[in-house]
């Protein structure tokens, strides 16, 4: 099959909610991060990563085809700078990829792509198959195995089943196919189906336990516009209410907070778009967002931060060229500042905040380990952004985050580390006994500066009585 030069398209976000709270919950503002950075690329994908709390973006390319310079860096959106991740093994350059987040087993899980290099199991041969999986650290082939090498392709995950959904793909590839982290099932199901396309957006419905299909380019790169739903058994198109015009390119994702479908940019009938578009399983809704937004553009990177209540975009395809820039999407309520991990020592105060911003009312609440906190003599702040607590212990270590509510959904922040650091536990083994005073011992008789128990600047029988009298405490 040759290759076909791919013109304009556009990118969907999966966002459901109910209509009745459709008009108050809309996002409130663009915002450019940065206007050079990740550099210029196209052809690549973002997604959030929910057991590390970045949004992450793998390869693609830039240049004008098919003059294209490859990409295999993987990049993680932390704060509001990407920074590149160390990977000694990465996968291999690609582009036009199928990639999306596998939420049980904490993994990035991609699919196919495109290279004129060839990768082994697929040399010289631009249409490349294999399924890899990125737990963070390393990338690991899966197999080459399932579906035909394709590019363009749709991946969503069905958090309803635990299984990440394949369609469509360049050059007419049919076939729907589900990947359980093990092997790939050709699903064969009934008509009707959804004809061949790539390019389209491809979510799944948390709320309804759908993935919803909208739009792609066909054989011929003619924009698409029907919509169709798969429940892991069948195929079926929504015929009413009317999509937005036809377009292709566009990516979707899942807004889990407000629970609707949400479609920005991308190529339609009059080229690049900027609008954004949601849909609820009911309705479609045009949105509009004051102030300066980012122009229209198609093969960006799209993702929805859960953490924060935002989405990301990145780069994407312009006329000869392409685009280097970053923006976010805020929603609202917006976490502006999230919490960062705190360690303070036994006995010691402590303090964890988290900044939000929007219109809408919303109440917090402070957890632990999932658990609601409440204000009592020695904590304080509970229920606001700033969570303050006194004569800390042991006890208290653990992961917190603040659930957000209002009118339209809950969310909670990325959960962070609280440590507390027991004194008397010298050896760091995790438990206070003999250990701690053999260690302690040790450190003081050759004047280490670890030896200064009190903190006093000196080396005495002080520390001596100061460490004793917390050993004996238990910490």
């Amino acid at each position: 099959m040759g290759m076909n030069r791919y013109t304009p398209s556009f990118a969907v976000v999966c966002i459901t909610y109910g209509s009745s709270i459709a008009q108050t919950c809309a996002p409130s503002a663009w915002r450019l991060l940065s206007a050079t950075s990740p550099g210029p690329r196209h052809s690549h994908q973002l997604v959030y990563d929910s057991t590390r709390g970045t949004v992450v973006l793998y390869g693609g390319a830039f240049g004008v085809f098919p003059d294209y310079t490859e990409l295999e860096d993987t990049l993680d959106l932390f704060g509001n700078a990407w920074v590149a991740r160390p990977i000694p093994s990465p996968c291999p350059k690609r582009w036009e990829y199928g990639w999306t987040f596998d939420q049980a087993r904490g993994v990035m899980v991609l699919n196919g792509g495109a290279s004129f290099v060839g990768i082994p199991g697929n040399p010289n041969n631009h249409h490349i198959g294999g399924t890899y999986e990125l737990n963070g650290n390393a990338w690991t082939l899966k197999t080459f195995g399932g579906p035909d090498a394709r590019h363009g392709t749709m991946l969503a995950y069905d958090t309803r089943r635990n299984r990440v959904v394949l369609f469509g793909g360049k050059h007419d590839v049919v076939g729907t196919w589900e990947w359980d982290g093990q092997r790939w099932t050709a699903m064969n199901p009934p008509s009707p189906v959804p004809p061949p396309r790539a390019f389209g957006g491809f979510a799944f419905d948390e709320r309804r336990g759908k993935t919803v299909l909208f739009g792609g380019a066909d054989n011929s790169f003619n924009a698409i516009g029907d919509v169709w739903e798969w429940d892991g058994a069948g195929w079926v198109q929504i015929t009413s209410p009317t999509p937005p015009p036809a377009r292709r390119g566009h990516i979707m994702v899942y807004d889990s907070f407000r629970q609707v479908c949400v479609v920005f940019g991308g190529t339609g009938p009059t080229g690049y778009t900027n609008q954004i578009w949601e849909y609820d399983g009911t309705s479609w809704i045009q949105r509009i967002v004051a102030g300066t937004a980012p122009v229209g553009r198609d093969l960006f990177g799209f993702a929805y931060d859960r953490g924060r209540n935002r989405f990301v975009l990145a780069g994407g395809q312009k006329i000869n060229g392409q685009h280097s820039d970053t923006w976010e999407l805020r929603g609202d309520p917006y976490v502006q500042t999230p919490p960062t991990a705190v360690s303070v020592r036994a006995g010691e105060s402590a303090e964890l905040s988290v900044e939000t911003s929007g219109a809408t009312p919303r109440t917090l609440r402070w957890r632990r380990g999932g658990a609601d906190l409440a204000d009592d003599g020695r904590v304080s702040g509970s229920a606001t952004e700033h969570l303050a607590m006194t004569n800390c212990g042991p006890s208290d270590a653990g992961l917190y985050d603040v659930v957000i509510t209002t009118s339209c959904g809950t969310f909670s922040t990325f959960p962070v580390r609280f440590d507390v650091v027991c004194p008397s536990d010298f050896n760091s083994d995790g438990g206070v006994d003999g250990g701690d005073v053999d260690a302690f011992y040790a450190s003081w008789a050759a004047g280490g500066s670890q030896a200064d128990f009190n903190g006093d600047g000196g080396i005495d029988g002080s520390d001596v009585h100061d460490f004793f009298q917390r050993w004996e405490a238990g910490c």
